[in-house]
Protein backbone atom coordinates (compact mmCIF):
# COMPACT_ATOMS: atom_id res chain seq x y z
CA UNK A 1 0.00 0.00 0.00
CA UNK A 2 1.00 3.28 -0.63
CA UNK A 3 2.31 5.74 2.21
CA UNK A 4 1.54 9.03 0.84
CA UNK A 5 -0.62 10.82 3.51
CA UNK A 6 -2.89 13.13 2.27
CA UNK A 7 -2.83 16.81 3.87
CA UNK A 8 -4.97 19.07 2.19
CA UNK A 9 -7.39 19.10 -0.86
CA UNK A 10 -6.87 22.79 -2.55
CA UNK A 11 -10.15 24.21 -4.79
CA UNK A 12 -8.69 26.08 -8.14
CA UNK A 13 -10.99 28.73 -9.24
CA UNK A 14 -11.01 30.41 -12.35
CA UNK A 15 -11.99 34.06 -13.03
CA UNK A 16 -15.68 33.48 -13.12
CA UNK A 17 -15.69 32.01 -9.36
CA UNK A 18 -16.33 28.26 -10.75
CA UNK A 19 -14.40 25.39 -9.02
CA UNK A 20 -13.02 23.40 -11.92
CA UNK A 21 -9.84 21.79 -10.52
CA UNK A 22 -8.82 20.17 -7.31
CA UNK A 23 -5.20 19.48 -5.97
CA UNK A 24 -3.76 17.21 -4.01
CA UNK A 25 -1.38 18.24 -1.38
CA UNK A 26 0.76 14.85 0.16
CA UNK A 27 3.17 14.99 3.84
CA UNK A 28 6.18 16.40 2.87
CA UNK A 29 5.67 17.54 -0.76
CA UNK A 30 4.92 21.08 -1.86
CA UNK A 31 3.37 19.84 -5.10
CA UNK A 32 1.76 16.58 -5.77
CA UNK A 33 3.41 14.25 -8.67
CA UNK A 34 0.14 14.25 -10.31
CA UNK A 35 -1.65 17.40 -12.53
CA UNK A 36 -4.27 18.85 -10.33
CA UNK A 37 -7.69 17.11 -11.54
CA UNK A 38 -10.45 19.02 -13.52
CA UNK A 39 -14.13 18.89 -12.73
CA UNK A 40 -16.34 17.16 -14.66
CA UNK A 41 -20.59 17.12 -14.35
CA UNK A 42 -21.77 14.11 -14.53
CA UNK A 43 -24.70 13.87 -17.51
CA UNK A 44 -28.22 13.88 -16.24
CA UNK A 45 -27.36 13.46 -12.98
CA UNK A 46 -26.77 16.13 -10.53
CA UNK A 47 -23.66 15.81 -9.24
CA UNK A 48 -19.24 16.57 -10.33
CA UNK A 49 -16.88 14.37 -10.25
CA UNK A 50 -12.92 14.19 -11.22
CA UNK A 51 -10.96 11.54 -12.85
CA UNK A 52 -7.89 10.51 -10.65
CA UNK A 53 -5.41 7.38 -11.51
CA UNK A 54 -6.26 3.74 -9.81
CA UNK A 55 -4.63 1.56 -11.72
CA UNK A 56 -2.29 1.19 -14.69
CA UNK A 57 -5.29 0.72 -16.91
CA UNK A 58 -7.92 2.77 -15.38
CA UNK A 59 -8.83 6.33 -13.79
CA UNK A 60 -11.79 6.28 -11.41
CA UNK A 61 -14.38 8.47 -11.10
CA UNK A 62 -14.32 10.42 -7.65
CA UNK A 63 -17.46 12.05 -6.93
CA UNK A 64 -17.68 15.34 -5.25
CA UNK A 65 -19.81 15.54 -2.19
CA UNK A 66 -20.30 19.43 -1.84
CA UNK A 67 -23.88 19.95 0.32
CA UNK A 68 -26.00 18.60 2.82
CA UNK A 69 -28.66 17.03 0.41
CA UNK A 70 -26.20 14.83 -1.49
CA UNK A 71 -25.05 12.85 1.60
CA UNK A 72 -28.41 12.56 2.39
CA UNK A 73 -29.50 10.87 -0.87
CA UNK A 74 -26.15 8.13 0.00
CA UNK A 75 -27.44 7.62 3.59
CA UNK A 76 -30.44 5.03 2.07
CA UNK A 77 -28.03 3.21 0.07
CA UNK A 78 -25.08 3.23 1.92
CA UNK A 79 -22.92 4.02 -0.87
CA UNK A 80 -19.92 6.50 -1.15
CA UNK A 81 -17.63 4.58 -2.12
CA UNK A 82 -14.63 6.53 -3.84
CA UNK A 83 -16.20 10.27 -3.34
CA UNK A 84 -14.43 13.47 -1.92
CA UNK A 85 -16.31 15.45 0.29
CA UNK A 86 -15.59 19.20 0.07
CA UNK A 87 -18.32 20.17 2.86
CA UNK A 88 -18.44 18.87 6.72
CA UNK A 89 -19.56 15.54 6.78
CA UNK A 90 -21.75 15.21 9.73
CA UNK A 91 -23.49 11.55 10.59
CA UNK A 92 -23.94 12.58 14.40
CA UNK A 93 -26.70 10.30 15.72
CA UNK A 94 -27.48 8.38 12.59
CA UNK A 95 -28.43 4.54 12.85
CA UNK A 96 -27.18 2.79 9.91
CA UNK A 97 -29.36 -0.48 9.15
CA UNK A 98 -27.53 -1.11 5.95
CA UNK A 99 -24.02 -2.27 5.14
CA UNK A 100 -22.16 1.08 4.67
CA UNK A 101 -19.00 1.61 2.25
CA UNK A 102 -16.58 4.97 2.45
CA UNK A 103 -13.67 2.87 0.55
CA UNK A 104 -11.09 5.37 -0.51
CA UNK A 105 -13.64 7.64 0.05
CA UNK A 106 -11.55 11.43 1.42
CA UNK A 107 -13.29 13.78 3.82
CA UNK A 108 -11.31 17.76 3.02
CA UNK A 109 -13.12 19.21 6.32
CA UNK A 110 -14.22 17.65 9.57
CA UNK A 111 -15.83 14.35 9.87
CA UNK A 112 -18.75 13.72 13.07
CA UNK A 113 -20.06 10.47 13.57
CA UNK A 114 -20.61 10.97 17.45
CA UNK A 115 -23.18 8.73 18.76
CA UNK A 116 -23.96 6.57 14.89
CA UNK A 117 -24.79 3.11 15.68
CA UNK A 118 -23.81 1.15 12.50
CA UNK A 119 -26.18 -2.29 12.71
CA UNK A 120 -24.11 -3.80 9.45
CA UNK A 121 -20.68 -3.92 7.85
CA UNK A 122 -18.66 -0.38 7.39
CA UNK A 123 -15.97 0.17 5.63
CA UNK A 124 -13.24 2.64 5.39
CA UNK A 125 -10.59 0.90 3.40
CA UNK A 126 -7.89 3.56 2.59
CA UNK A 127 -10.51 6.19 3.56
CA UNK A 128 -8.47 9.90 4.08
CA UNK A 129 -9.90 12.10 6.88
CA UNK A 130 -7.40 15.15 6.08
CA UNK A 131 -9.08 17.26 9.41
CA UNK A 132 -10.45 16.25 12.56
CA UNK A 133 -12.57 13.01 12.86
CA UNK A 134 -15.40 12.12 15.78
CA UNK A 135 -16.57 8.85 16.02
CA UNK A 136 -17.13 9.14 20.14
CA UNK A 137 -19.90 7.05 21.44
CA UNK A 138 -20.41 4.96 18.27
CA UNK A 139 -21.33 1.77 18.58
CA UNK A 140 -20.04 -0.83 15.64
CA UNK A 141 -22.20 -3.89 15.67
CA UNK A 142 -20.61 -5.44 12.56
CA UNK A 143 -17.30 -5.62 11.48
CA UNK A 144 -15.52 -2.09 10.73
CA UNK A 145 -12.60 -1.82 8.23
CA UNK A 146 -10.44 1.01 8.58
CA UNK A 147 -7.47 -0.74 7.06
CA UNK A 148 -4.88 1.50 5.59
CA UNK A 149 -7.11 4.96 6.15
CA UNK A 150 -5.26 8.21 7.00
CA UNK A 151 -6.72 9.92 9.73
CA UNK A 152 -5.22 13.47 11.02
CA UNK A 153 -7.03 13.78 14.54
CA UNK A 154 -8.84 10.61 14.92
CA UNK A 155 -11.32 9.53 18.19
CA UNK A 156 -13.02 6.82 18.84
CA UNK A 157 -13.56 7.66 22.80
CA UNK A 158 -16.35 5.05 24.48
CA UNK A 159 -17.07 3.53 21.42
CA UNK A 160 -18.23 0.18 20.84
CA UNK A 161 -16.68 -2.55 18.49
CA UNK A 162 -19.05 -5.78 18.91
CA UNK A 163 -17.75 -7.60 15.89
CA UNK A 164 -13.79 -7.39 14.57
CA UNK A 165 -12.10 -4.35 14.09
CA UNK A 166 -9.16 -3.87 11.71
CA UNK A 167 -6.86 -0.84 11.66
CA UNK A 168 -4.33 -2.29 9.71
CA UNK A 169 -1.94 -0.02 8.13
CA UNK A 170 -3.92 2.82 9.53
CA UNK A 171 -1.95 6.00 10.09
CA UNK A 172 -2.93 9.17 12.68
CA UNK A 173 -0.51 12.20 12.15
CA UNK A 174 -2.01 13.39 15.10
CA UNK A 175 -3.74 12.77 18.32
CA UNK A 176 -5.45 8.83 17.77
CA UNK A 177 -8.00 8.78 21.12
CA UNK A 178 -9.80 5.36 21.98
CA UNK A 179 -10.20 6.09 25.80
CA UNK A 180 -13.04 3.81 27.14
CA UNK A 181 -13.51 2.20 23.71
CA UNK A 182 -14.53 -1.48 24.24
CA UNK A 183 -13.44 -4.32 21.95
CA UNK A 184 -15.79 -7.18 22.26
CA UNK A 185 -14.33 -8.64 19.31
CA UNK A 186 -10.68 -9.29 18.06
CA UNK A 187 -9.15 -5.99 17.47
CA UNK A 188 -6.19 -5.48 14.63
CA UNK A 189 -3.74 -2.58 14.40
CA UNK A 190 -0.88 -3.94 12.72
CA UNK A 191 1.83 -1.92 10.91
CA UNK A 192 -0.09 1.09 12.35
CA UNK A 193 1.62 4.17 12.74
CA UNK A 194 0.67 6.76 15.46
CA UNK A 195 2.63 9.69 15.00
CA UNK A 196 1.30 11.22 17.83
CA UNK A 197 0.07 10.44 21.24
CA UNK A 198 -2.29 7.36 21.38
CA UNK A 199 -4.57 7.37 23.86
CA UNK A 200 -5.88 3.57 24.61
CA UNK A 201 -6.50 4.76 28.26
CA UNK A 202 -9.36 2.53 29.94
CA UNK A 203 -9.24 0.71 26.79
CA UNK A 204 -11.15 -3.02 27.14
CA UNK A 205 -9.79 -5.56 24.75
CA UNK A 206 -12.03 -8.97 25.87
CA UNK A 207 -10.78 -10.60 22.70
CA UNK A 208 -7.15 -11.38 20.58
CA UNK A 209 -5.61 -7.71 19.85
CA UNK A 210 -2.64 -7.31 17.78
CA UNK A 211 -0.43 -4.78 17.06
CA UNK A 212 2.65 -6.10 15.57
CA UNK A 213 4.72 -4.03 13.69
CA UNK A 214 2.84 -0.55 14.96
CA UNK A 215 5.07 1.96 15.21
CA UNK A 216 4.58 4.48 17.92
CA UNK A 217 6.42 8.04 17.94
CA UNK A 218 4.96 9.89 20.54
CA UNK A 219 3.56 8.26 24.20
CA UNK A 220 2.17 5.04 23.84
CA UNK A 221 -0.53 5.49 26.78
CA UNK A 222 -2.12 2.11 27.85
CA UNK A 223 -3.32 3.20 31.17
CA UNK A 224 -5.57 0.96 32.67
CA UNK A 225 -6.04 -1.22 29.72
CA UNK A 226 -7.61 -4.64 30.17
CA UNK A 227 -7.05 -7.51 28.06
CA UNK A 228 -8.65 -10.79 28.32
CA UNK A 229 -6.40 -12.83 25.84
CA UNK A 230 -3.20 -12.26 24.00
CA UNK A 231 -1.92 -9.16 23.51
CA UNK A 232 0.49 -8.73 20.56
CA UNK A 233 3.36 -6.26 20.26
CA UNK A 234 5.53 -7.96 18.52
CA UNK A 235 8.05 -5.94 16.12
CA UNK A 236 6.26 -3.01 17.38
CA UNK A 237 8.57 0.42 18.07
CA UNK A 238 7.73 2.79 21.33
CA UNK A 239 10.05 5.83 20.47
CA UNK A 240 8.82 7.59 23.68
CA UNK A 241 7.44 5.75 26.74
CA UNK A 242 5.39 3.02 26.76
CA UNK A 243 2.98 3.74 29.25
CA UNK A 244 1.12 0.64 30.72
CA UNK A 245 0.34 1.67 34.41
CA UNK A 246 -2.33 -0.19 35.85
CA UNK A 247 -3.07 -2.59 32.95
CA UNK A 248 -4.36 -5.78 34.22
CA UNK A 249 -6.02 -9.13 32.99
CA UNK A 250 -9.79 -9.50 33.49
CA UNK A 251 -9.69 -12.75 35.40
CA UNK A 252 -9.78 -15.77 33.02
CA UNK A 253 -12.22 -18.34 33.16
CA UNK A 254 -11.43 -21.32 35.61
CA UNK A 255 -9.77 -24.14 34.79
CA UNK A 256 -8.28 -22.08 31.42
CA UNK A 257 -4.45 -22.42 31.12
CA UNK A 258 -2.99 -18.32 32.48
CA UNK A 259 0.27 -19.07 30.23
CA UNK A 260 -2.69 -18.53 27.41
CA UNK A 261 -2.91 -14.66 28.46
CA UNK A 262 0.46 -12.79 27.00
CA UNK A 263 1.37 -9.70 26.62
CA UNK A 264 4.37 -10.65 23.64
CA UNK A 265 6.59 -8.27 23.10
CA UNK A 266 8.87 -10.59 21.15
CA UNK A 267 11.34 -8.34 18.65
CA UNK A 268 10.04 -5.26 19.96
CA UNK A 269 12.01 -1.76 20.05
CA UNK A 270 11.72 0.76 23.50
CA UNK A 271 13.90 3.82 22.96
CA UNK A 272 13.07 4.39 26.51
CA UNK A 273 10.76 3.10 29.37
CA UNK A 274 8.37 0.19 29.51
CA UNK A 275 6.31 1.43 32.58
CA UNK A 276 4.00 -1.52 34.19
CA UNK A 277 4.00 0.64 37.90
CA UNK A 278 0.63 -0.74 39.34
CA UNK A 279 0.54 -4.27 37.27
CA UNK A 280 -0.09 -6.88 39.64
CA UNK A 281 0.15 -9.84 37.21
CA UNK A 282 1.93 -10.13 34.17
CA UNK A 283 2.99 -12.73 31.44
CA UNK A 284 5.75 -11.48 29.69
CA UNK A 285 7.67 -12.30 26.01
CA UNK A 286 10.46 -9.93 25.74
CA UNK A 287 12.65 -12.31 23.23
CA UNK A 288 15.11 -10.46 21.04
CA UNK A 289 12.95 -7.25 22.25
CA UNK A 290 15.44 -4.43 22.42
CA UNK A 291 14.56 -2.64 26.20
CA UNK A 292 17.40 -0.55 29.16
CA UNK A 293 14.48 -0.11 31.36
CA UNK A 294 11.24 -0.66 33.12
CA UNK A 295 9.31 0.72 36.10
CA UNK A 296 7.52 -2.05 38.08
CA UNK A 297 6.15 -2.23 41.78
CA UNK A 298 9.26 -3.73 43.41
CA UNK A 299 7.20 -5.67 46.02
CA UNK A 300 3.65 -6.61 43.93
CA UNK A 301 4.57 -6.89 40.10
CA UNK A 302 4.33 -10.49 39.84
CA UNK A 303 6.53 -11.41 36.69
CA UNK A 304 5.45 -14.42 34.71
CA UNK A 305 7.70 -15.52 31.95
CA UNK A 306 7.93 -18.49 29.45
CA UNK A 307 11.54 -18.47 27.87
CA UNK A 308 15.08 -17.54 29.29
CA UNK A 309 15.91 -14.69 27.18
CA UNK A 310 13.23 -12.75 28.35
CA UNK A 311 13.96 -13.53 31.91
CA UNK A 312 17.71 -12.73 31.13
CA UNK A 313 16.80 -9.63 30.17
CA UNK A 314 14.36 -8.66 33.43
CA UNK A 315 17.59 -9.69 34.92
CA UNK A 316 19.59 -7.11 33.55
CA UNK A 317 17.86 -4.46 33.98
CA UNK A 318 16.67 -5.35 37.85
CA UNK A 319 20.30 -5.35 38.45
CA UNK A 320 21.32 -2.16 36.69
CA UNK A 321 17.98 -0.83 39.00
CA UNK A 322 20.21 -2.39 42.05
CA UNK A 323 17.00 -4.20 42.53
CA UNK A 324 18.58 -7.33 43.66
CA UNK A 325 15.15 -8.96 45.02
CA UNK A 326 13.67 -8.98 41.58
CA UNK A 327 16.77 -9.90 40.23
CA UNK A 328 17.24 -12.68 42.32
CA UNK A 329 13.57 -13.50 41.40
CA UNK A 330 14.59 -13.83 37.73
CA UNK A 331 17.34 -15.90 38.33
CA UNK A 332 15.22 -18.35 40.53
CA UNK A 333 12.57 -18.87 37.24
CA UNK A 334 15.79 -19.08 34.72
CA UNK A 335 16.69 -22.19 37.10
CA UNK A 336 13.35 -23.39 37.02
CA UNK A 337 13.09 -23.25 33.43
CA UNK A 338 16.54 -24.71 32.65
CA UNK A 339 15.69 -27.57 34.87
CA UNK A 340 12.47 -28.29 33.27
CA UNK A 341 13.36 -28.23 30.20
CA UNK A 342 16.72 -30.41 30.50
CA UNK A 343 16.34 -34.12 29.70
CA UNK A 344 17.31 -37.30 31.99
CA UNK A 345 18.46 -39.44 29.14
CA UNK A 346 20.79 -36.26 27.68
CA UNK A 347 21.61 -34.55 30.63
CA UNK A 348 21.29 -36.61 33.48
CA UNK A 349 24.47 -34.72 35.42
CA UNK A 350 22.60 -31.57 34.99
CA UNK A 351 18.96 -32.49 35.57
CA UNK A 352 20.31 -33.78 38.90
CA UNK A 353 22.23 -31.39 40.17
CA UNK A 354 19.86 -28.48 39.70
CA UNK A 355 17.19 -31.03 41.01
CA UNK A 356 18.86 -31.30 44.36
CA UNK A 357 19.28 -27.57 44.06
CA UNK A 358 15.50 -27.21 43.69
CA UNK A 359 14.90 -29.52 46.16
CA UNK A 360 17.45 -28.70 49.04
CA UNK A 361 16.83 -24.55 48.83
CA UNK A 362 15.12 -23.97 45.75
CA UNK A 363 18.01 -22.61 44.22
CA UNK A 364 19.16 -20.82 47.05
CA UNK A 365 16.34 -18.80 48.07
CA UNK A 366 14.28 -20.98 50.22
CA UNK A 367 15.96 -20.64 54.12
CA UNK A 368 13.19 -22.89 55.52
CA UNK A 369 13.68 -25.62 53.57
CA UNK A 370 17.24 -25.48 53.74
CA UNK A 371 17.30 -25.38 57.00
CA UNK A 372 14.73 -27.93 57.91
CA UNK A 373 16.43 -30.24 55.18
CA UNK A 374 19.89 -29.98 57.08
CA UNK A 375 18.47 -30.97 60.47
CA UNK A 376 15.79 -33.26 59.42
CA UNK A 377 18.45 -35.27 57.81
CA UNK A 378 20.88 -35.16 60.66
CA UNK A 379 17.57 -36.52 62.90
CA UNK A 380 16.80 -39.54 60.32
CA UNK A 381 20.48 -40.50 60.32
CA UNK A 382 20.96 -39.96 63.78
CA UNK A 383 18.31 -43.03 64.18
CA UNK A 384 19.63 -45.31 61.22
CA UNK A 385 22.74 -45.42 63.00
CA UNK A 386 21.88 -45.25 67.02
CA UNK A 387 18.32 -46.46 66.69
CA UNK A 388 16.19 -44.60 69.73
CA UNK A 389 19.08 -44.18 72.20
CA UNK A 390 19.33 -40.64 73.13
CA UNK A 391 22.53 -39.41 73.47
CA UNK A 392 22.62 -35.34 74.13
CA UNK A 393 26.21 -35.17 72.87
CA UNK A 394 26.36 -37.39 69.63
CA UNK A 395 23.24 -35.46 68.83
CA UNK A 396 25.44 -32.25 69.09
CA UNK A 397 28.06 -33.93 66.76
CA UNK A 398 25.79 -35.00 64.56
CA UNK A 399 24.69 -31.62 63.76
CA UNK A 400 28.69 -30.32 63.16
CA UNK A 401 29.86 -30.62 60.78
CA UNK A 402 33.43 -30.47 61.98
CA UNK A 403 32.87 -33.97 63.21
CA UNK A 404 34.56 -36.14 60.62
CA UNK A 405 35.28 -39.47 62.59
CA UNK A 406 32.36 -41.91 62.38
CA UNK A 407 33.40 -42.17 66.03
CA UNK A 408 32.28 -39.11 67.01
CA UNK A 409 28.83 -40.38 65.49
CA UNK A 410 27.86 -43.42 67.47
CA UNK A 411 26.64 -43.65 71.09
CA UNK A 412 28.00 -46.81 71.63
CA UNK A 413 32.19 -45.19 70.88
CA UNK A 414 34.16 -43.15 73.61
CA UNK A 415 37.40 -42.58 74.80
CA UNK A 416 37.71 -45.49 77.42
CA UNK A 417 36.49 -48.44 74.39
CA UNK A 418 36.87 -49.42 71.32
CA UNK A 419 33.87 -48.76 68.61
CA UNK A 420 31.64 -51.29 67.54
CA UNK A 421 30.41 -50.55 64.32
CA UNK A 422 29.35 -52.19 61.43
CA UNK A 423 30.45 -51.64 57.40
CA UNK A 424 26.40 -50.48 57.05
CA UNK A 425 27.03 -47.96 59.51
CA UNK A 426 30.45 -46.85 57.86
CA UNK A 427 28.23 -45.95 54.68
CA UNK A 428 25.89 -44.66 56.12
CA UNK A 429 28.64 -42.38 58.07
CA UNK A 430 29.74 -41.80 54.35
CA UNK A 431 26.54 -40.71 52.52
CA UNK A 432 25.63 -38.41 55.64
CA UNK A 433 28.48 -36.75 55.68
CA UNK A 434 28.47 -35.65 52.12
CA UNK A 435 25.06 -34.84 52.16
CA UNK A 436 25.83 -32.81 55.19
CA UNK A 437 28.14 -30.73 53.32
CA UNK A 438 26.15 -30.24 50.69
CA UNK A 439 23.20 -29.28 52.84
CA UNK A 440 25.02 -26.94 54.71
CA UNK A 441 26.92 -25.28 51.75
CA UNK A 442 22.89 -24.64 49.95
CA UNK A 443 21.93 -23.42 53.72
CA UNK A 444 24.61 -20.90 53.94
CA UNK A 445 23.94 -19.87 50.42
CA UNK A 446 20.38 -19.10 51.18
CA UNK A 447 21.27 -16.90 53.78
CA UNK A 448 23.48 -15.18 51.36
CA UNK A 449 20.88 -14.84 48.76
CA UNK A 450 20.87 -10.94 48.58
CA UNK A 451 24.47 -10.49 48.31
CA UNK A 452 25.68 -13.23 46.31
CA UNK A 453 26.61 -12.38 42.88
CA UNK A 454 23.75 -13.63 40.05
Amino acid sequence: MSNEILVEVKKEIDKDKKLTHLRFIYQDKSEPEEPSYEIFNDEGENRRYIKKFFSPSEDKKYYLIEDKSQIESRIESGDFNYCIFLTQANFKGTTFTKGVNFTGTTFTKGVNFTGTTFTKEIGFFCAAFTEWTDFGGVTFTEQIDFRYATFTEGSFWRSKFIEQADFEGATFTREANFGGATFTGEANFKSAIFTKQANFKSVTFTKEVDFSGTTFVELADFEGVKFAEEAHFVEAKFTKEAYFFGARFINPPIGSDPTLFLIDFAQAQFLTTLNLHGVKFINLNLYQSQLDNIYYDTTSTTFNVLNRETILILKSIALKQHDKIKALEFSTQEYEQHWDKLNWSTNFSGKLILGFEKWASYFGTSIIRSVSWYFGFAVLFYLFMNGCVIDPKTMINFINPTKIGIEDLLTNCDLLTNCDYSWDDYVLFVIYKILQITLLYEMIKTFRQYSRNL
